[in-house]
C-alpha cells in the first residue's frame, strides 16, 4: 500500500480529483462493513458500467457537445488567469509569481490527467466514504476513503499522483512505506496530515491517515457489520433499491457531535441560540437521505428516501403518509388532439 502526506490544500485537491466519480447501489453486504458513525458514501458495484451509462445519457451527450466543450475551456482559462493575477499581487518580485504561477500550472495540469486516465481505467466496485473518527491520535477526525478497482494503468496514475503532490507541496514531506491486511503502497506526510494509497492485486484504497485506513480494511477483510446494523440504513436502502449509483447522507452522527457544542454557544440576551433554531425548524429529526440512480440513452431513473425520526417543527407541514412524485406531462391529455395542420 502507499502512503502519500502533502500540503491540506494539497490533499484536498487531490482526494477531490479522484473522488469526482463514486457511485452507488441497494442494501448490500459490500456496504454492511463501513463504520456505523459514516456520514455520507456514494457507491457503484460496476465503473465501466455506470461510466458508459452517464456517458450516454442525455446529459452525458450535453457535456460532450463542442460548444459546451468551448465553454468549459474558456471557464478554466479564465479562473486560471484569475489565480495567476492572485499570485502575482502577494509575489515578492515577477520572477517568483512567474515560477509559483508555473508550477500551480503544472500541478493542476497533472492532476487533471491523474483524473483522467483514473476515470478511463478504474473497474468494478468503487466507494468513496466519510465517517467520523474520533481518534485522538489523528489530526483529521473524520475518516475519508477511496477504494476502486484497476491494474497497471491506475497504479502508473496512482504513481503520478504521489510525484505531483510531493512536487506541490510546501515544506518538507516524508514517504515511507505502507502496508495493512494485504494491501501495500507508500505514505506521503506531511504536520501530521497525509495520503496512504495502497494496491492488493486489482484493488486499490486511498485515505487520510493510517489508522483511518486500517480500521476500513480490517472491517472489510473481517466481514465486520457496522452501518450494515443501522436500523435508518437498512431500511433506507431497501427503499431506493438497486441501481448504477447509490449515495447515503446519515445526519445522526453530526447531530451527536453537534448538539452539545451548538448547546454551549453564548447568545445574547433575547435571541435563540443555534439548538433552538434547530428544534424550530424540524432539522434534527431528519436522520438523513438515500437514493439510488440509473442513467443511460433510455433516460433517468432515480429514486430517494428520507428518514424522518418524527415531525417536529416546520416538519410538521411534511405529509404524514408516503406519495409518489412524478414530473407532469408536458402538454395535459385534453389539449392534444388528433388534428393535423
Amino acid at each position: 500500500m502507499k502512503v502519500v502526506t502533502f500540503s491540506r490544500a494539497s490533499v484536498s485537491l487531490a482526494i477531490l480529483t479522484l473522488a469526482l466519480a463514486a457511485p452507488t447501489k441497494a442494501a448490500h453486504a459490500g456496504d454492511a462493513h463501513l463504520d456505523a458513525q459514516t456520514v455520507f458514501y456514494m457507491t457503484t458495484d460496476d465503473w465501466g458500467k455506470m461510466r458508459e451509462g452517464a456517458k450516454n445519457s442525455d446529459f452525458g451527450r450535453f457535456l460532450q457537445d463542442p460548444e459546451i466543450r468551448s465553454i468549459i475551456d474558456r471557464l478554466k482559462t479564465g479562473v486560471t488567469a484569475m489565480t495567476e493575477a492572485k499570485i502575482r499581487e502577494q509575489a515578492g518580485s515577477e520572477e517568483e509569481a512567474e515560477k509559483i504561477a508555473s508550477m500551480s500550472r503544472q500541478v493542476l495540469d497533472g492532476l487533471m490527467s491523474v483524473g483522467g486516465t483514473m476515470c478511463k481505467n478504474m473497474t468494478g466496485r468503487t466507494t468513496f466514504s466519510i465517517s467520523m473518527f474520533m481518534n485522538p491520535e489523528v489530526p483529521v477526525p473524520v475518516n475519508m476513503i477511496l477504494e476502486f478497482g484497476g491494474g497497471d494503468a491506475v497504479q502508473g496514475a496512482v504513481d503520478e499522483l504521489l510525484t505531483l503532490i510531493e512536487r506541490g507541496s510546501e515544506g518538507e514531506v516524508s514517504k515511507a512505506p505502507f502496508s495493512v491486511a494485504g494491501y501495500s503502497g507508500h505514505c506521503l506526510q506531511q504536520q501530521g496530515m497525509g495520503i496512504y494509497i495502497g494496491r492488493k492485486g486489482d484493488r486499490f484504497v486511498l485515505g487520510l491517515h493510517e489508522a483511518g485506513i486500517t480500521a476500513y480494511v480490517n472491517a472489510q477483510e473481517s466481514k465486520t457489520v457496522g452501518l450494515g446494523n443501522v436500523p435508518f440504513f437498512k431500511k433506507a436502502m431497501a427503499k431506493v433499491g438497486s441501481g448504477h449509483v447509490r449515495t447515503f447522507l446519515h445526519l445522526e452522527p453530526v447531530w451527536g457531535m453537534a448538539m452539545p457544542m451548538l448547546s454551549g454557544l453564548p447568545v445574547s440576551e433575547g435571541q435563540p441560540n443555534p439548538m433552538q433554531i434547530l428544534q424550530a425548524t424540524g432539522l434534527l429529526q431528519v436522520q438523513g437521505l438515500a437514493s439510488s440512480g440509473t442513467c443511460g440513452d433510455a433516460g433517468m431513473r432515480q429514486s430517494a428516501f428520507i428518514g424522518l425520526a418524527g415531525r417536529d417543527g416546520l416538519l410538521q407541514l411534511i405529509p404524514s403518509e408516503n406519495k409518489p412524485l412524478a414530473a407532469p406531462p408536458f402538454a395535459p391529455s385534453q389539449v392534444i388532439t388528433s388534428n393535423s395542420f
